[in-house]
């Protein structure tokens, strides 16, 4: 005697319900009492077939899925007009090459630090200041020009 078919229209209806409410397949064969393998049966046997009660079954099962997402997609669009970030995340799931607009945070006063050397890569020291170099020994200070672009530096004067 060949096993009773648990393809009813209780158990349709039951993985309709499901489906209808957010559930994902599987959630929905199991509240129905089917398993997953199953349920995938029956949506393959109806996707072959141009009619019957299988093909009616796909076709039950695609209306039902769209329901929850219908229903997010009126909530996010009722929000968007004051929630531009909603609409963003709309985009971007939607549209591809779309992204929200990066907000940089704003720049941060540090000091600046600028090194200097001769064309020789020679340093030039700390003690340059406003166009004259300031060098202090042990006896005196004494003050000197810096010299001209293209002219040897200082230290390799003779």
């Amino acid at each position: 005697m060949p096993t009773p078919t648990k393809f009813t229209t209780e158990t349709r209806q039951t993985i309709i319900e499901a489906l209808t409410v957010g559930a994902t397949q599987e959630i929905a064969a199991a509240v129905a009492g089917v398993s997953k393998g199953t349920m995938s049966k029956w949506m393959t046997k109806g996707r072959e077939q141009t009619a019957g009660s299988f093909h009616d079954f796909v076709l039950e099962v695609e209306e039902a899925e769209a329901h929850p997402k219908m229903r997010a997609l009126g909530i996010v669009y009722r929000e968007m007009e004051n929630r531009p970030d909603l609409a963003w995340k709309y985009i971007e799931r939607r549209v591809s090459g779309f992204a929200p607009p990066v907000a940089m945070p704003a720049a941060v006063a540090q000091p600046v630090v600028i090194e200097l050397s001769f064309h020789d890569g020679t340093a030039i020291a700390e003690s340059y200041i406003e166009g004259r170099a300031v060098e202090q020994d042990e006896a005196a200070a004494t003050v000197l020009e810096l010299p001209a672009a293209g002219s040897t530096p200082p230290s390799q004067a003779s």
